[in-house]
């Protein structure tokens, strides 16, 4: 009689531990179809990541939620815009699927609301919106062609045709596009910048030469120029004292032209490398703080904000990133003082809230780790410094 009911005792056990078995294998089946799936389309690989599922996030939290290599990409909305030697890929970054795939594609441009690309079956624009493929004529002559309202733009090595009319430049133009205008840039020096804006009957509204300026961004109806300089330079481990000799970089403050749609130029500006804008504001963070230039009375704020996840004194020699209407992203680089460790960081900061880093990795040398960051909706993306490889974060 003992021996059956330990039988009994001991069967039980067993078919109770089958049960968690089966139902920790449906919880895990689950939990895998909410995240990303994988995704392979020739050398595009999206890796998955798990999601916060029910957790309520604090504000500014990020998390990555797609990794793939591409040889340049756009962002906007919810969709990701993925170039590689294979051609063109567009995923939904909701559900980690890819949505759209040509192949093969020769040329391509990325504007920030249209695509153009060259085919086998000739050259469209694609609408970063509607996914819509549009048919373009080129000329002879013609890299790239874009339709926007009643006009034609065509995109040559050193002019642009609008309507015909020809502007010329010293370097290939750069176009970006407004909800009534649009603006063609580029070279006519080796240090200047020409930048025509039109509306959209194709008429030239202003016209504008600057420094050149490296980087651009679109925030709605405004545009920024910016320009970020990097230098390196070979130092001591310990600046102070002799010793061993590595590669230091340093990012010098960025010169920054705010022009609206219509071609006004609204603000010239000296701020930090990474920048952002709300609320009639430009946000900038430095080194040890952030930095408000109100635009309504030209007055710039300041306040000190310890951001850099290193205890005790920390030299930090570079800040970078960009931003949308809603948050800025950015990356960080230096030292401590005291050990000269190196160190780095990736931060999100919704403006007026409290901003968020975590670790990103630390080499023998302080140079910057990323290659690129890009910011777009509730997103931003970077490229790890030396490869093809692009980490895509969800700002939650």
């Amino acid at each position: 009689m003992k021996i059956s009911k330990l039988s009994l005792f001991l069967l039980f056990i067993l078919l109770l531990l089958v049960s968690l078995v089966i139902v920790s294998q449906k919880f895990q089946e689950q939990e895998n179809k909410e995240g990303f799936s994988n995704v392979t389309l020739d050398n595009i690989s999206a890796k998955s990541f798990k999601s916060l599922g029910n957790k309520t996030p604090l504000k500014g939290e990020f998390t990555p939620i797609l990794t793939l290599s591409a040889w340049d990409f756009q962002g906007f909305g919810n969709k990701f815009f993925a170039y590689t030697n294979s051609g063109l890929s567009v995923y939904d970054l909701e559900t980690g699927k890819i949505v759209v795939s040509i192949t093969p594609v020769y040329d391509y441009y990325f504007s920030n609301g249209y695509a153009y690309i060259k085919t086998d079956n000739g050259s469209f624009v694609l609408d970063y919106k509607t996914l819509r493929l549009e048919e373009v004529n080129l000329m002879n002559g013609d890299k790239y062609v874009f339709r926007f309202n009643k006009c034609v733009i065509r995109i040559r090595e050193k002019s642009s045709l609008i309507n015909g009319k020809e502007f010329k430049f010293s370097s290939t133009p750069k176009i970006a596009f407004f909800n009534n205008s649009f603006v063609i840039f580029g070279l006519v020096s080796s240090v200047d910048e020409k930048i025509i804006f039109f509306d959209k009957r194709c008429n030239l509204l202003k016209e504008h030469v600057i420094p050149y300026m490296s980087d651009f961004k679109v925030l709605d109806d405004k545009i920024f120029f910016i320009d970020r300089k990097l230098y390196s330079k070979t130092l001591p481990k310990f600046p102070e004292l002799e010793g061993e000799m590595i590669m230091h970089e340093y990012l010098k403050e960025a010169e920054v032209y705010l022009f609206a749609d219509n071609g006004t130029l609204i603000v010239n500006l000296t701020l930090s490398s990474a920048i952002g804008f709300h609320n009639n504001t430009i946000y900038t963070i430095y080194p040890h703080g952030i930095g408000k230039f109100y635009l309504s009375n030209k007055s710039l704020e300041k306040k000190v904000v310890d951001y850099v996840l290193y205890p005790g004194w920390a030299v930090v020699q570079g800040v970078y990133g960009d931003f949308t209407k809603d948050f800025m992203s950015f990356v960080y680089w230096g030292f401590s003082g005291e050990a000269g460790t190196p160190f780095s960081g990736i931060c999100v900061y919704p403006y007026e809230k409290t901003i968020k880093c975590t670790p990103y990795y630390s080499e023998t040398k302080r140079v910057n780790p990323i290659d690129e960051i890009k910011a777009w909706s509730k997103y931003f993306a970077i490229v790890p410094r030396g490869t093809t490889q692009v980490i895509i974060y969800e700002v939650r």
